[in-house]
């Protein structure tokens, strides 16, 4: 899963661990759907909106997994290729994006207009890697 993470978390992280800022996690992060191929575009229309996520603790390996259901309902016709989190339903902070992946391989999501998305507990996991 290729990932990117956003330049105001990025910043945040940077602040907490080298200037030692008091970081604030947001009261909830939301789960938002993109599209693109070398520039990344939230998408728009029907009636598509982010949805609230939780995640798991962090446990050994660094790791945490979502633990409830998004449902995305009335989408627009795309190709969703990203998830994204942000920290409010609209507008906002961008925290991160990761590729929609099977078993590694990037793997875009075709939906018409007024399918739905829906992404089961555990279904995808944000982990750190190469840490010593």
């Amino acid at each position: 899963m290729s990932s990117n993470v956003g330049n105001y978390f990025g910043n945040l992280l940077l602040k907490a661990m080298l200037n030692a800022t008091n970081l604030t996690a947001p009261t909830t992060i939301y789960l938002g759907l993109a599209t693109g191929s070398g520039s990344i575009t939230e998408l728009s229309g029907g009636s598509y909106s982010r949805q609230p996520i939780t995640f798991t603790s962090v446990g050994t390996g660094y790791t945490a997994s979502n633990s409830n259901v998004a449902t995305f309902v009335g989408l627009p016709t795309a190709s969703v290729a990203y998830i994204q989190l942000w920290d409010a339903t609209s507008s906002g902070h961008f925290l991160f994006a990761a590729t929609i992946d099977v078993s590694g391989t990037p793997t875009p999501v075709s939906v018409t207009s007024g399918d739905s998305l829906m992404f089961a507990v555990g279904r995808f996991t944000i982990n750190f890697t190469g840490l010593a």
